[in-house]
Parts: C-alpha cells; sequence; structure tokens
C-alpha cells in the first residue's frame, strides 16, 4: 500500500492539470506504509497526525486560493490595460495624421521662406535706388 496526499487531486491521465505551479508531491516517491516496521509508523503517523492537525492538509487549497487570486489580479490589470489601449487610434490612423501635419509644416516652411527671399530681395531694391 502507498500513501497519497488525499486533500491534493489528481488529475486524470492525459489530462492537463488545473495549476500552472507544481505540487511538491509531485516530484517525491510515495511512502511504502505496508514495508514500514512498528516504530517507523509510529514516527509516520505521528508526521502526518501533526501536520494535519496543524491544517497542512488544507494547505495545498489555500495555495491553490493564492494562486487564482494573483493570476485574477495580472488578468485585472491586463483588462485595465487592452482597454486604455482601445481608447488609441489605430497606428495607420495616427501615422497618417503625422505625415499630413508635416506635409502642411514643410508648405509653411516653404513659404516661410519665399515671403523672407521677398523681403530680402525688395531691401536690396530699395538700397539701390
Amino acid at each position: 500500500m502507498t500513501y497519497e496526499h488525499r486533500s491534493r487531486p489528481k488529475a486524470a491521465p492525459g489530462v492537463a492539470a488545473d495549476s500552472i505551479v507544481p505540487h511538491p508531491s509531485d516530484v517525491r516517491a510515495g511512502v511504502d506504509l505496508a514495508a514500514l516496521s512498528r516504530e517507523q509508523m509510529d514516527v509516520w503517523l505521528s508526521g502526518y497526525s501533526s501536520g494535519f492537525e496543524f491544517g497542512l492538509d488544507r494547505g495545498y487549497e489555500r495555495g491553490r486560493d493564492a494562486e487564482r487570486e494573483e493570476v485574477a489580479a495580472l488578468q485585472r490589470r491586463a483588462v485595465a490595460v487592452v482597454h486604455g489601449l482601445a481608447s488609441v487610434p489605430p497606428w495607420g490612423t495616427r501615422a497618417d495624421r503625422m505625415a499630413r501635419m508635416e506635409r502642411a509644416a514643410e508648405r509653411v516652411a516653404a513659404e516661410l521662406e519665399e515671403i523672407r527671399r521677398e523681403m530680402s530681395s525688395s531691401r536690396s531694391s530699395r538700397r539701390s535706388a
């Protein structure tokens, strides 16, 4: 007979577990209770009962709840970011607007340069007169 921790439900073969955090019992070998001597069995049972009284059998559930709350908090933050980005115009729209503004600025700069040339030529014609 091999002991398996009963507070942790095992996933069926071929079915993914519903947690991304591995449980420590997944990496240790089970205890062969039938092979233990009476003295070893007393030690094992005292350790198990002290852990049970301390609430370690419910520790897995508390850990699972903490994991779910942490994931939920991250998801709430992600939702807030996505909702914030939904109000930002698409890149193409912003890029088009920026290109139009740059072309308008180039036209204004060209007009300003033309006015400066006209003003400098009118000054030089006044000086020569």
